[in-house]
């Protein structure tokens, strides 16, 4: 649960960081711009048991941070430091399990099974 409420900070960090850090590069804030957002959503998302796998959408976001200077050849120093810095620590809190407390019904999958894993945990 931590993992995912600093990568909900790092997002909005990474949203505001152009502003704050006054990129001179247009680039680096609209990657920022589109890459904060999501990394925001997928923390959310993830903040519920069901769905806590959809946490891990934000390793390769947090992969794209760290390469995103280089790919996108981003011309401001400040970019390239945040970028980096941001995208490493997403990526690494992205690998956090966070506790699991109940069983759902095993999703899609449960429904062409014979004595499908919830089934047999009320038995």
């Amino acid at each position: 649960m931590w993992a995912l409420v600093i990568n909900i900070i790092l997002g909005l960090w990474i949203m505001a960081s152009p502003d704050i850090l006054s990129f001179a590069d247009p680039v680096a804030a609209d990657n920022n711009h589109i890459v904060g957002p999501l990394i925001i959503t997928f923390a959310f998302t993830a903040l519920w048991e069901a769905t806590r796998t959809v946490g891990k959408w934000n390793i390769p976001l947090g992969a794209w941070l760290f390469i995103a200077p280089w790919a996108l050849s981003f011309e401001d120093k400040n970019a390239l430091v945040n970028d980096m810095i941001i995208g490493a620590v997403v990526f690494l809190l992205s690998f956090v399990k966070g506790k699991i407390t109940q069983h759902f019904g095993g999703g899609w999958i449960a429904l062409f099974k014979r004595n499908p894993e919830h089934i047999q945990k009320t038995k």
